[in-house]
């Protein structure tokens, strides 16, 4: 794992526990009727992020591919 996909898992990791606390006081505030949304949410802009993650990796991988195949020659 490069440094760059640990660094975005642990932000990811970090704003889920937020958002996490958050939901929680906002339940004993207001009741139920917020949870669900907050965590539908998270869970789009989490799964967002990691698939912008898995593509931005797969170019990068390609990109290094191409630079082995140069030096190479």
């Amino acid at each position: 794992m490069s440094r760059l996909s640990k660094l975005f898992t642990l932000c990811a990791f970090m704003l889920l526990m937020a958002v996490s606390a958050y939901a929680q006081e906002m339940q004993t505030l207001e009741g139920d009727d917020n949870l669900e949304v907050v965590f539908g949410v998270v869970l789009i802009i989490v799964l967002g992020m990691f698939t912008y993650l898995f593509y931005i990796d797969k170019k990068v991988s390609k990109v290094e591919a191409r630079l082995k195949d140069i030096d190479r020659k």
